[in-house]
């Protein structure tokens, strides 16, 4: 039995920002937390190990969980140059919108601690009700 066949792997959709389309799944119920990816990270390929969907579904068992593919990562749109930390933090915003999200807990992972650091000090203040960083 292969790992795909052991988790019931969420639905994709896209999120649409300035600068394309953001691949995110959303899953469990309770309070909302957004995981802001580190560098590179593809949502599909995640359900692949058991490394990586075990906590997930954890977390699910009492939390709202989205994850999404920044641009030029995974199955969201490329992008031909570096982003800039606003260009990252407009790409939360659409995930944000397009679940239907009014405030959640930002979950950093590495350079998505920056992301998420940003967002809970700035234009995103008003919607994050706790903020996690994890190696970041």
């Amino acid at each position: 039995m292969s790992s795909l066949e052991s988790v019931q792997v969420p639905s994709i959709r896209y999120a649409v920002s300035t600068r394309g389309k953001l691949a995110y799944q959303e899953f469990g119920s309770g309070p909302t937390v957004v995981i802001v990816p580190p560098l590179a990270q593809h949502i599909e390929m995640m359900w692949e190990q058991p490394a990586f969907w075990r906590p997930l579904q954890r977390l699910a068992s009492g939390f709202r969980i989205v994850l999404f593919d920044k641009l030029g990562t995974g199955l969201s749109d490329p992008v031909s140059e570096r982003s800039t930390l606003d260009q990252r933090l407009d790409e939360l915003c659409a995930v944000l919108e397009a679940a239907g999200i009014e405030r959640a807990w930002l979950l950093g992972l590495s350079e998505g601690g920056v992301i998420a650091l940003a967002a809970a000090a700035g234009v995103l203040a008003a919607r994050v009700d706790g903020l996690l960083l994890l190696s970041a």
